[in-house]
């Protein structure tokens, strides 16, 4: 019994995910989240890097740690 209930939840979760990579959503949505992630308030106080090679000099030279901010809403 308890085999078929972790079959069970196997292929819900697989059919979950294969479901979420059917449902990207498109360049121009992705482009219109991210705008308006970056207009918040928060996002304006800070000068954002978006290489991380970049980020690292820059730290190194500044004797400043490195913020990361992810989010899903604008990311494949």
């Amino acid at each position: 019994m308890r085999h078929r209930f972790l079959m069970a939840l196997l292929v819900l979760a697989l059919g979950a995910t294969t479901g979420l990579a059917q449902n990207q959503p498109s360049e121009e949505v992705l482009k219109a989240n991210y705008d308006k992630k970056l207009s918040k308030e928060f996002a304006g106080k800070i000068e954002w890097v978006q290489s991380l090679e970049t980020a690292k000099t820059r730290a190194a030279a500044e004797g400043k740690l490195i913020y990361a901010y992810f989010s899903r809403s604008y990311a494949r």
